[in-house]
Parts: C-alpha cells; sequence; structure tokens
C-alpha cells in the first residue's frame, strides 16, 4: 500500500478555481493500495510538507501506528528505492539530511508502542527483499 496525497486539489489533474485558500488545504493524505510489488507500506516524498501544511513523515507515522503489522519503506525527494526481482537498492541525488546515512530511504516497523527508523544504506549492489520484510508476527495486536 502506500500513503498518498492523491486529495490535495493543487495537484490534481483538473484542478477547482472556485477554491478558496482554506479548502485548498483542508485536505488529509489517505492509504491507497499499491502495486503489489513489495509487501510495505510505502510513503513518498517522506521528507515533504504538501500544501496542508501537515509534515509527512509524522501523518506516516500515524499510519503506521494504525497498521502495526506493517513495514514502512520511506523514499525521501531525490531518492528512489528500486526492486528488481526479489532485490532492492537505493538510489539518491543528495545531498541532503540523509545522504550520509541511507541515501534518504528508511525502514520504519512499529515496536512496543513506537515507530522505530532505520537508514537503509544507499548503493549499487542489490540486497534481499527479505531482509527488509517482518516475519508473520501478530503478537503486538489485541
Amino acid at each position: 500500500g502506500g500513503h498518498s496525497d492523491s486529495l490535495d486539489p493543487s495537484t490534481v489533474l483538473e484542478k477547482r478555481s472556485d477554491l478558496g485558500e482554506e479548502e485548498r488545504a483542508a485536505w488529509s493524505y489517505v492509504r491507497i493500495a499499491g502495486l503489489g510489488c513489495v509487501p510495505a507500506l510505502c510513503c513518498p516524498h517522506h521528507d515533504q510538507i504538501q500544501s496542508n501544511g501537515v509534515p509527512r513523515a509524522g501523518d506516516f507515522d500515524r499510519m503506521l501506528l494504525r497498521n502495526p503489522g506493517e513495514v514502512g519503506v520511506c523514499i525521501d525527494n531525490n531518492a528512489a528505492f528500486v526492486v528488481e526481482g526479489d532485490s532492492w537498492r537505493t538510489l539518491s541525488t543528495g545531498p541532503w539530511e540523509h545522504a550520509e546515512q541511507g541515501g534518504g530511504v528508511q525502514k520504519k516497523v512499529y515496536d512496543n508502542g513506537a515507530i522505530v527508523s532505520t537508514p537503509l544504506e544507499c548503493g549499487e549492489e542489490p540486497r534481499p527483499l527479505s531482509e527488509l520484510l517482518l516475519p508473520p508476527d501478530f503478537t503486538h495486536l489485541p
């Protein structure tokens, strides 16, 4: 699945010119179905704030808290998470906050009531997708 800004009236294909400034900012990020290539919840533009004024990173963390059995893959602007078969790698154009640590791509998981973030290394060598995914474990659910 994915964390989407599809409801942002400033970026939709057919923009409405009759909306005031408050109405243009009164939208929420939504969860969407992904392509099914990776069993994870993806957040593009993770380091951005869209026209609603809400940082994507914080909203994504709240979405992941509502879906604690999933892995989050968070991709900053100017970065890419590349999947080829059963392998992954990250690319970046840097420089920005995470360029030294992980190329602007992070893995986020729910752990004991909190979201834990791990920068993913940027490199040319593909790594197995299996190392990103969580084993089936539903002990955290009520």
